[in-house]
C-alpha cells in the first residue's frame, strides 16, 4: 500500500489560468500588472500567501495594511468563483487515474493552498470525494507550500488510516508544492501542465499530464526510495542559482559564439552588468568578459597593470594574498601593505604607504574579504589613491549585487567580479569594468599576457561585441538570465533580502550562544563567521550539517573553530527557517538532547 498525494489547482483540476485572471483583476486596481512569469513563481502558495509576494515583487508590499489585505483576499475569491463557474473542469487524465489508483488500494490525500470550500465543489460535482482519505486545505494549515507543514499533516492522517507508515509520491505542478513535498519526505512526480519542465527543480520524474501516468507503475515507483535532494548552499560562491539560470545554462539561445545571437547577448550582458551595479553614466565604463574565474580576471588586469609601472597591494585576508601571489608570480613589480585579518583597511595608512613610495602607479585592493566576512571602506580607499594620482583596481567579486558599492564615487579604474556570486549565475566568467579614460593608459603602456590580454579584449568585445576566443555559450546564457532576474526582483530588494536573513540568522545563533566572529561595523551583513563550541570541530559540525541538508563554508583556513553562513544564494524565507532549525540541532551538546 502506498500514499499518493496530489496538488489541487493545475493537477486534480485545470484552473491555474483562472487564478491568474481574478490575482491580476484585483490587483489591477491597486495599479499593479502581474507577469505570467513573475506569477509562476508563487505557484503553490495560498491566495494570501501570493498576493503578499506578488505585492512585494511590484514593491508595493506597503500599500496595503492587515485588513485591506483579508478584503483584497476574499474579492479575489469571488473573481476566482465567478470566472471559473460553479465546477471547474478536471485536470487531463485526473479521473482516469484517481479511480485506479483507488482500485488498486492506494491511500489518496489533496494538499492544497485552496479553500476547502473550491476544493469540495469539485470533488462533489465530480463524485470523486470518496476517492479521497484526506484533504489538508489552506485552512488547515499555518504555513503554506513551500512550507512542508500540510504534507506532512496529510501524510500523518494517511499513516493513521493505513495503520502503518506509508511509502508516499506527491505530485505538483510547481516549485514551491515540489520543494514542500520532498522535505515532507515524498517522492516527487512534476506535472509540466503549468510550468515548463525546466522549472520543476527537485521533480523525481516529470510528465506531460495526469493521463501519462499509469496507475501500477507509480505505486511501484512510490515504494522505491526517493533520490536525495541536494544540500542547499549557505556559501559565497559558487551558489543557489535561480530556476532560470538552470534552465537558459541547458537550453541557450545560440551554440555558437560568433552567431549574432551571441553578440546580443554579450552586449546585453554588459548592458546589464553596468546598469546593476548602480553606475550612473553608462558610457563610462566598458565591461569584457573573459572565461575565467574572478582570480584570472584579477590576473588579467594585474598583467594590464604591469605596464604602467609597480603598484601597491594592500592585504588584509586570503583573496589579498592570492593578489600578491599573482603578481610575483608573474614577475609584476610590487609592494605590500600587509594589514590585519581582522579589521578593516585603514585609509590612512594606505595613504601614508603611497606617500612614501611615489614611484607606486596602482593601489590593488579586494573590496570584501569573502573568508573572514570583512568588508573594507572601498570609497574611502579610493578618494586616497585619486589624491595621490594612482589608478586604484579592485576586486568587488563577492560585494557586487551583495550589498551597495559606488564605483563611480571610489573612482574605480579597474573592478573585477565574476558570474558565480551574488549576481546568481554559475561559475565560469570572469568580469572586468574598466573606466573608459584609464582604457587609454592601458593601451598606451601595452602590459603583459596574450590570452589574459585586457586591453585587447576590451578592444574586441567593443569593436564586434565578440570575444577574441571560443567561448562556453551556456555559461553566457545562464550570466544573461541571471542579470535578467536582477533586474525583475531589483537589485535593492535583492541585497535587502541577504542583509534581512542574515541578520535573522546571527540574532539566532547568538541567542544559542555561537557569536560572530566579527564586530557587526566590520561585517558585510552577507558573508558571515561564528565560533564553534570547543566540543563540535568544523569537520563533524560540516558533515551534520550535511545531513541535514545544508552546506556551510570554514571560516579562515586552518582554524576548524570557525564556520561560515552566506546568504547570497537564491534562498527565500523558507531556507532561512530551515537552517535555524538544523543548527539548533546540531549546535546543541549531546549531553543536553532530549
Amino acid at each position: 500500500m502506498i500514499a499518493v498525494l496530489f496538488d489541487f489547482n493545475g493537477v486534480l483540476v485545470d484552473d491555474e489560468d483562472v487564478h491568474f485572471e481574478a490575482f491580476r483583476r484585483i490587483l489591477e486596481v491597486l495599479g499593479v500588472t502581474i507577469s505570467h512569469e513573475v506569477y509562476r513563481r508563487y505557484l503553490g502558495f495560498d491566495d494570501r500567501g501570493t498576493i503578499v509576494a506578488l505585492l512585494a515583487h511590484y514593491g508595493r508590499d506597503r500599500a496595503v495594511d492587515g485588513g485591506e489585505l483579508g478584503r483584497l483576499v476574499a474579492r479575489k475569491q469571488r473573481s476566482y468563483a465567478r470566472l471559473a463557474g460553479q465546477h471547474p473542469r478536471l485536470g487531463f487524465g485526473a479521473r482516469a487515474l484517481v479511480l485506479a489508483l483507488r482500485a488498486a488500494g492506494a491511500r489518496l490525500a489533496i494538499v492544497s493552498g485552496a479553500r476547502r470550500a473550491e476544493i469540495d465543489a469539485v470533488l462533489d460535482a465530480s463524485s470523486l470525494r470518496g476517492c479521497f482519505d484526506a484533504i489538508v486545505a489552506a485552512e488547515d494549515v499555518t504555513r503554506g507550500k513551500p512550507d512542508p507543514e500540510g504534507y506532512r499533516l496529510a501524510r500523518a492522517r494517511l499513516d493513521a488510516v493505513a495503520g502503518t507508515p506509508l511509502p508516499a509520491v506527491a505530485i505538483e505542478d510547481a516549485p514551491a508544492g515540489l520543494r514542500a513535498a520532498r522535505d515532507a519526505g515524498a517522492r516527487c512526480i512534476g506535472l509540466a501542465t503549468t510550468c515548463p519542465a525546466a522549472e520543476l527543480d527537485g521533480a523525481d520524474e516529470i510528465v506531460p499530464s495526469l493521463a501519462a501516468l499509469d496507475a501500477q507503475a507509480l505505486m511501484q515507483a512510490a515504494a522505491a526510495p526517493a533520490a536525495p535532494a541536494q544540500p542547499i548552499l549557505f556559501t559565497p560562491g559558487p551558489v543557489r542559482v535561480p530556476p532560470a539560470v538552470t534552465r537558459a545554462l541547458v537550453d541557450p539561445p545560440c551554440n555558437y559564439h560568433r552567431q549574432e545571437a551571441f553578440c546580443a547577448l554579450r552586449a546585453d550582458i554588459e548592458r546589464d552588468i553596468v546598469g546593476l551595479l548602480g553606475i550612473r553614466d553608462p558610457t563610462a565604463y566598458q565591461a569584457a568578459v573573459f572565461t575565467a574565474t574572478g582570480t584570472g580576471a584579477n590576473e588579467a588586469c594585474l598583467l594590464a597593470l604591469a605596464g604602467t609601472g609597480p603598484g601597491l597591494v594592500a592585504a588584509n585576508g586570503f583573496f589579498a594574498a592570492r593578489l600578491v601571489e599573482q603578481a610575483a608570480r608573474n614577475g609584476i613589480a610590487h609592494r605590500v601593505l600587509e594589514a590585519p585579518p581582522d579589521r578593516p583597511l585603514d585609509p590612512a595608512e594606505i595613504d601614508r604607504a603611497l606617500a612614501a613610495a611615489p614611484e607606486l602607479r596602482w593601489l590593488y585592493v579586494v573590496s570584501h574579504e569573502t573568508r573572514a566576512g570583512l568588508k573594507n571602506p572601498l570609497t574611502e580607499i579610493g578618494a586616497v589613491a585619486r589624491r595621490r594620482g594612482v589608478a586604484v583596481a579592485a576586486d568587488v567579486v563577492s560585494s557586487a549585487f551583495a550589498y551597495p558599492i559606488d564605483v563611480e564615487a571610489a573612482g574605480l579604474d579597474l573592478v573585477v567580479t565574476s558570474s558565480s556570486k551574488a549576481i546568481g549565475a554559475v561559475p565560469g566568467l570572469g568580469i572586468v569594468l574598466v573606466r573608459a579614460a584609464f582604457l587609454e593608459r592601458l593601451r598606451a603602456a601595452r602590459g603583459a599576457g596574450y590570452y589574459l590580454d585586457l586591453v585587447a579584449e576590451c578592444d574586441k568585445q567593443r569593436r564586434e561585441s565578440q570575444p577574441r576566443f571560443a567561448q562556453p555559450v551556456a555559461l553566457y546564457a545562464a550570466l544573461a538570465a541571471a542579470c535578467a532576474h536582477l533586474r525583475s526582483v531589483g537589485v535593492e530588494a535583492h541585497m535587502a533580502r541577504m542583509q534581512r536573513q542574515m541578520q535573522a540568522i546571527v540574532a539566532h545563533l547568538e541567542a544559542q550562544g555561537v557569536p560572530a566572529t566579527l564586530p557587526a561595523a566590520y561585517r558585510s551583513g552577507v558573508a558571515v563567521n561564528f565560533r564553534l563550541p570547543a566540543w563540535l570541530p568544523y569537520p563533524t559540525f560540516a558533515r551534520r550539517m550535511l545531513q541535514e541538508g545544508y552546506y556551510l563554508l570554514y571560516g579562515p583556513p586552518g582554524d576548524d573553530g570557525q564556520f561560515q553562513v552566506s546568504t547570497i544564494g537564491d534562498l527565500d524565507d523558507t531556507h532561512i527557517a530551515g537552517l535555524q532549525a538544523a543548527l539548533t540541532r546540531v549546535l546543541t551538546p549531546p549531553t543536553t538532547k532530549a
